[in-house]
């Protein structure tokens, strides 16, 4: 997510993501368990980087 400067930026970045994800799986080019897996890695990143903005 790569240093956003404010919550509604992550958001829409993190939006922007999952849909891309979900379309991806849609359209069977991700497998379960990897669109799983991204999905997971995407979370972290995405509370990671909510920390960093809220100063945690």
């Amino acid at each position: 997510m790569k240093q956003v400067r404010t919550i509604t930026d992550l958001n829409a970045k993190y939006q922007k993501r999952v849909q891309k994800l979900v379309e991806e799986y849609d359209h069977q080019r991700l497998q379960a368990q990897t669109y799983a897996d991204y999905m997971v890695s995407l979370g972290i990143a995405y509370e990671q980087e909510r920390a960093r903005i809220n100063g945690e």
